[in-house]
């Protein structure tokens, strides 16, 4: 009896489980899309095509369904629409136009360079047998436009010509038309900065007739940011010639160094009758010069015979090269028992704008 009790206890917690189980799920997919596709049956949606018909609410049954005619371009159905749509309180119905579906013959290239190929990961097999993807087809084209775009042209045009369809089959042929060849010839700072030419060119990695690179191009405020003694006035641009270019940056001075003096004097001890000085002097002197140096100064003697010394020098891209150099001096002494010096000097190493080792 016992025994029986115990499993038909069991039996009613594990189906009380389930039936709990069954209302969440009931309730995480309570909204429901009805797609009518014109010419289809309503198994072609879910199967063929494997799209959703649950969702959490009306908002996510609402994005997926307008996100269908793209959904569908990625599987082949380049000319996939919704037509017409409609809502009740539990579902969203569409009426959803998929078009024939289209696979790859081939997509050959015209005038786009091998160096623009690789770059754009293009390979010849990714279209050939292959159902029409309209957005990797659209990412290829990207793809292939911005290496352009990062080695000269920047009004080079990358689309689709010959486009061929045949029943179910498609043939194309991608092609780039590059325009003129651009160079960055100069590099203008406009404001009441003083900044050397040569630190800007090494530090933006963009020098005097350098090729045109709106890669590094778009980086170029972020880099001026990042300078302790700069602020920007607005965002830089580009003056566009015949061909070649001019680097507008509008920047102010930031106020960045500090200067602090304290001194003073004490008597000496004994019977002396001489003072002694004491003070705080802390010197941070950041682009003096205009060539981005930082010179630090700090000298600290709050008792008798105890001073202490601090000095930092530091420079990037000495005699216009990629080197830099720093150096830190520190001396502390007490009475003329203890004496301590310190010394560290450094080159550092600058790669590019956004590589350094030291």
């Amino acid at each position: 009896m016992l025994k029986s009790a115990v499993l038909k206890h069991f039996s009613l917690l594990f189906t009380f489980t389930c039936c709990l189980v069954l209302i969440a799920a009931a309730q995480q997919n309570n909204f429901s899309l009805v797609i009518h596709p014109a010419g289809k049956d309503t198994g072609f949606t879910a199967g063929t095509l494997a799209l959703k018909n649950s969702f959490n609410n009306s908002l996510e049954a609402r994005k997926y369904a307008e996100a269908l005619p793209q959904l569908l371009a990625s599987k082949g159905y380049p000319a996939a629409s919704v037509d017409s749509s409609w809502e009740d309180s539990s579902s969203i119905h569409v009426w959803l136009y998929t078009g024939p579906k289209y696979s790859w013959v081939q997509l050959s290239v015209s005038g786009i360079d091998k160096a623009a190929l690789s770059a754009a990961g293009y390979m010849e097999k990714n279209f050939a047998g292959k159902p029409v993807n309209l957005s990797q087809l659209q990412l290829l084209q990207q793809r292939v436009l911005n290496h352009y775009e990062k080695t000269g042209y920047p009004f080079a045009t990358v689309y689709l010509d010959s486009i061929q369809l045949e029943e179910d089959k498609m043939l194309a042929t991608l092609k780039a038309e590059r325009g003129v060849l651009y160079h960055i010839d100069s590099i203008r700072l406009i404001g009441n900065v003083k900044l050397n030419k040569n630190f800007l060119q090494r530090y933006l990695d963009i020098k005097n007739g350098s090729i045109y690179n709106k890669e590094k191009l778009e980086q170029v405020d972020k880099r001026i940011l990042e300078l302790p003694f700069l602020s920007s006035l607005q965002a830089s641009d580009v003056s566009m010639l015949g061909s070649g270019s001019i680097l507008n940056i509008y920047a102010a001075p930031k106020k960045s160094s500090q200067v602090n003096f304290l001194v003073g004097f004490l008597p000496a001890s004994g019977d002396s009758k001489k003072l002694q000085v004491t003070g705080d002097v802390n010197l941070d002197l950041k682009n003096l010069l205009g060539a981005a140096e930082e010179i630090l100064v700090k000298w600290q003697q709050l008792q008798p015979k105890s001073p202490r010394l601090n000095l930092g020098f530091s420079k990037p891209y000495i005699f216009n090269s990629p080197f830099g150099i720093n150096f830190l001096f520190d001396l502390f002494k007490k009475d003329s028992n203890f004496l301590q010096i310190n010394a560290q000097a450094g080159v550092q190493f600058n790669l590019s704008a956004n590589q350094n080792g030291k």
